[in-house]
């Protein structure tokens, strides 16, 4: 299966397309493509697509317990709310 670049409209197999860390939605057939393309307009754009989104359960980042960073004023760990 092939995949057009969303910068240069360049066709490639899926196999060898990076895809935007965060939208996980755009294809690029190379990382100068995906860098030129994030300046020229997809950062204003790009935004994590719902299926994509992590846990909204306030325990959990990613679906992983998380234990936050250290408060200097709190001799214990924090929860990510």
């Amino acid at each position: 299966m092939t995949v057009t670049c969303y910068f240069c409209n360049k066709d490639l197999p899926n196999s060898q397309m990076k895809h935007c860390a965060r939208c996980l939605l755009v294809t690029y057939c190379s990382k100068e493509c995906q860098t030129l393309s994030w300046k020229a307009s997809h950062k204003q754009s790009c935004r994590i697509h719902p299926s994509f989104a992590p846990s909204t359960d306030p325990k959990t980042v990613n679906g992983r317990w998380s234990f936050g960073r250290r408060n200097s004023r709190h001799s214990g760990l924090v929860l990510h709310a």
